[in-house]
């Protein structure tokens, strides 16, 4: 009678699952799509999944910098004239481009380096990084750089940094500095055509570099921040001429637009 009881139990529990056994699944669906929609829709996940895990690595890298920012930071200070000093305040730049919790310590990697590494011959890789940089500091190391070293590829690493970054001040807005970052931006990068030409950067020269970068400036000056429009003249869609200092005192939205 046990025996009957306990096998009864055991179908009554086990009965279910059993017969959910011979129920027929639903089968996948098959995919109608063609061989490159399958591609590109492969692709997509892909690139998305990949720039997930580039974004987390940033995360951990900047974070890693933190970790690590005031050691080096004490390398430097502790040993500024010692080449383990300068790569030492060369990682804090670096790094601290990629974290806003390093950048603070710029200032002062800065001030050491212009003070007691601007002859170092291998300082023109961290003048690079400075192209674009319009703190103070930075400029006085490039200046440093350019007028203490005397490696000829460190000197044209300043040379075209420095000119760049007055550039981009000018672009940003110099007010009445303006004109004078223009006129010594210009005369810089004619400097590093005529001194410094093949010196090698990235796949090309700073010669060619120097030359792109000149072509643009004499027309910054005008549509710099801060500065008068240049006029405009020109027909609206009715056939109406007109001319921008017609609109002087108002605000204003230009649209370019055209049909090729």
């Amino acid at each position: 009678m046990h025996r009957f009881v306990m096998g009864t139990l055991a179908l009554l529990v086990l009965g279910p699952a059993l017969g959910a056994l011979d129920e027929p699944k639903d089968k996948p669906k098959a995919d109608t799509r063609s061989a490159q929609e399958q591609l590109q829709a492969l692709m997509q996940e892909f690139n998305q999944k990949q720039q997930e895990a580039a974004r987390v690595y940033q995360a951990a890298l900047a974070k890693a910098a933190e970790t690590y920012a005031d050691r080096f930071m004490e390398l430097g200070e502790k040993h500024p004239d010692d080449p383990a000093g300068f790569d030492a305040l060369a990682w804090v730049l670096n790094y601290g481009a990629r974290s806003p919790a390093v950048r603070d310590r710029r200032g002062k990697a800065l001030e050491l380096l212009a003070q007691h590494h601007a002859s170092n011959p291998k300082i023109g890789s961290v003048c690079m990084q400075l192209m674009l940089d319009s703190a103070p500091a930075s400029e006085k190391l490039l200046r440093a750089v350019l007028a203490k070293n005397p490696n000829p590829e460190a000197q044209g690493l300043a040379c075209y940094s420095l000119a760049s970054a007055l550039k981009n001040r000018v672009q940003r807005g110099a007010g009445d500095d303006a004109e004078t970052l223009v006129k010594e931006a210009a005369e810089l990068f004619e400097r590093v055509g005529a001194k410094y030409a093949d010196v090698k950067y990235s796949r090309g020269t700073l010669g060619d570099l120097a030359k792109s970068q000149r072509a643009g400036l004499d027309n910054l000056l005008k549509l710099a921040i801060g500065r008068v429009a240049p006029e405009i003249a020109g027909e609206d869609i009715d056939g109406k001429k007109f001319k921008l200092s017609d609109y002087r005192g108002k605000v204003v939205v230009l649209d370019f637009w055209g049909n090729w």
